[in-house]
This record gives C-alpha cells, structure tokens and sequence, in this order.
C-alpha cells in the first residue's frame, strides 16, 4: 500500500518482540524492505493495547487513531478506511462556514499560503449571516494551520540532525514555496535557510549524494561487495552525520 500510495499515506513499522538492531536489520535487508517511503523503528509511538502480532493503528492526519486491531484480519476494513480518509480530504468540512472549510482543504494539500490568505481576510472582515462565527472558525483554522508549518518545521530539523540533509533541503524548499505569506514562520525559515546554505553542511550534502547512491545498490543486492566503499565513504566525509549512517551499514555489507 506505501508503494501504491507514494506519499499519500506513511507507513511506519514498529518493531515489538525486542529484536537487536542488528537481527532487524539483517530481516530487512534479506526482505529488501529498506529504500523505499517506509519506515522502522523499535520506539512505540503510543501503546495501542493489543497483545498479538501483527497489529496496527490508523492514524489520520491529526494524529487521531482511526481503526485498530489485527492488520491481518481487518486489512480490507484497513483499505477502505485509507480509501475514505483520501477521499474525505478533498472535500471541504461540513461542519464550519463554506469558506473556511475551502481553505481547510488547501490546508490538508500543504497549500499554506493559499490558505492563509483566504483565512487573514475572513479573519479581519468576517462576513455571512454569522461574522461572528466566520470570524471564530477562520482564527481556529489558523491555528491548524501554523501546527502543520511548524510540524513541517521541525520535520526538516530532524532530518538535518539525523544524517538525512537531501530529504531536508528537498523539504525546505518546499515548504518555502507552500508558506511565503506566513509571517509568524519567517524568521524561522531564514535560520533553517542559513544552515542549509552553510560551508558547514556542505560536507553532509556531498556525503548524502554518495551514500544515496550506494544505499540503492546496497538495498537491491545486499549480498554484493559494498563494505570497503562505504568504510571509504565514512572516511571521505569524517565527522558528517552522514558518515554515521553509512558506518552503521558496514556492519552487514561484504
């Protein structure tokens, strides 16, 4: 379904029988389940109460648990619930004034600054047979908003942290086009702006263009003779968080 949906949907997986890094990696790699928009992890998220494995929770974009249980046993109920939440986040709220929930669906799209604009008018000269209610609704809505930016935010922060500074800049830039009309952001984006741009970082990027290339070829056929070339990888670029995800990788490769 991750690859179906692309970035529609995030599945991430949690790993939860107390496996070493080590054997959950190596699983992963025979599987070739590493390279694409999935993600692993051995932290629970939240504790969804079930005791048998596999299981799952839905999440919907707010971070509301939608439907849990047996991922096998409820995988169509699973489907149509994803089919029902894309479907739903096209279409505008029916539970606040027109226009505002036209602007929560540019919203949901990450289409900020459009729906910026359309809030801060109904906001300053609310109209309709309720002002005052338009007026609530469309401050409410900004508040959804500015969670999104600063959530996308803090996204790019830790990818910048965490040895993955393409997917940061790719984001970044991004969100830049998405959120130019926000002025609450700004001084934020310059700061993220200046390190991504910094003779610090350009290390980190240089690294990521190597080790992306060596990942897919290491992902598809782990089986192949990579270790020396990430040992020169993490050599080349000393120091990178980069460098620490690619010394990570020569504990399995030949």
């Amino acid at each position: 379904m991750q690859n179906e949906l692309g970035d529609k949907i995030q599945v991430l997986f949690v790993e939860s029988q107390n496996s070493s890094d080590e054997a959950i990696a190596e699983k992963q790699l025979q599987l070739k389940w590493l390279g694409g928009r999935a993600m692993w992890t051995k932290e629970r998220p939240f504790d969804t109460g079930a005791r048998g494995l596999p299981s799952f929770a839905l999440l919907d974009a707010d971070g509301n648990v939608v439907l849990k249980g047996s991922s096998n046993a409820m995988h169509k109920q699973i489907v149509e619930s994803i089919d029902e939440m894309l479907k739903a986040s096209n279409e505008a709220p029916d539970d606040m004034p027109k226009a505002v929930a036209k602007a929560m669906v540019d919203i949901r799209k990450g289409d900020y600054d459009k729906a910026n604009a359309v809030l801060a008018k109904l906001v300053e000269k609310p109209n309709g047979p309720d002002p005052a209610s338009m007026k609530t609704a469309a401050e409410g809505a900004q508040v959804q908003l500015m969670a999104r930016v600063e959530g996308e935010l803090k996204r790019v922060q830790w990818m910048m942290e965490n040895g993955y500074p393409l997917a940061a800049e790719d984001h970044f830039k991004s969100l830049s086009k998405r959120s130019k009309g926000l002025v609450g952001i700004q001084e934020g984006m310059k700061d993220l702006a200046a390190k991504l741009t910094s003779a610090d970082f350009k290390p980190e990027l240089e690294a990521a263009k190597a080790l992306n290339k060596l990942e897919q070829k290491f992902f598809s056929d782990y089986k192949g003779s990579y270790k020396k070339k990430f040992e020169k990888l993490v050599e080349k670029y000393p120091d990178t968080k980069v460098a620490t995800r690619a010394a990570y990788w020569t504990e399995f490769a030949k």
